[in-house]
């Protein structure tokens, strides 16, 4: 039914020749038109809002159990920028430091001016530093078998002024690896020993 004006013939029809008064006709008109302005409301469903929600938390375990946790026992590295810094400054002033992994596969040894050990001592003979940085770089064994929390520390200073501090417990050596090097410690040893 398209037009008001047709309701009684369908109603006729809908019907099957029951007949209506007239104040059953008026009460559906009026009722029809009350209907045309109200709309329909939506109650609140609380299923479709909690499962959301479940959905989102098992995506967040999901995602959150993805992640590598941290070893804390591993050796970490940390780069340290001091605030207005010259970039211009000779590199003595501005005491870089390199790490161990980079003195044991991309120094030069005779790029080495002095070796210090805290617990050994000092040597800053050019020919023994060279020694001593082949020897690790030859003869160091990674591992992951030392106390992280060394007591010692061992210093190298290189030629253009930037310096490489490790952990030591001897036989091994604690940076951003941790390597096993026993004769480097025997010949710094022996070093420092002919020296005094």
């Amino acid at each position: 039914m398209k037009k008001p004006e047709d309701l009684r013939e369908v109603s006729d029809q809908v019907l099957h020749g029951l007949t209506a008064d007239d104040s059953l006709k008026f009460r559906i008109l009026q009722q029809a038109a009350e209907g045309k302005g109200k709309e329909l409301r939506h109650g609140f469903h609380p299923l479709p809002v909690f499962c959301t929600a479940v959905a989102a938390l098992l995506i967040a375990v999901l995602v959150l159990n993805s992640l590598k946790p941290v070893d804390p026992a591993s050796p970490a590295e940390m780069n340290v920028f001091a605030a207005g810094a010259d970039e211009t400054a000779h590199p003595v002033d501005r005491q870089e430091s390199i790490s161990l992994s980079y003195v044991l596969n991309t120094v030069k040894p005779e790029n080495v001016t002095s070796v210090a050990s805290s617990g050994i001592g000092k040597t800053e003979k050019t020919d023994q530093c060279a020694a001593l940085i082949r020897l690790l770089q030859e003869k160091a064994v990674i591992t992951d078998s030392a106390d992280p929390s060394a007591h010692e520390s061992l210093t190298i200073t290189f030629t253009d002024g930037t310096v490489c501090y490790i952990g030591a417990e001897e036989p091994f050596l604690i940076g951003d690896v941790c390597c096993s090097c026993p004769s480097f410690f025997s010949q710094l040893r022996q070093y420092v020993e002919k020296r005094e």
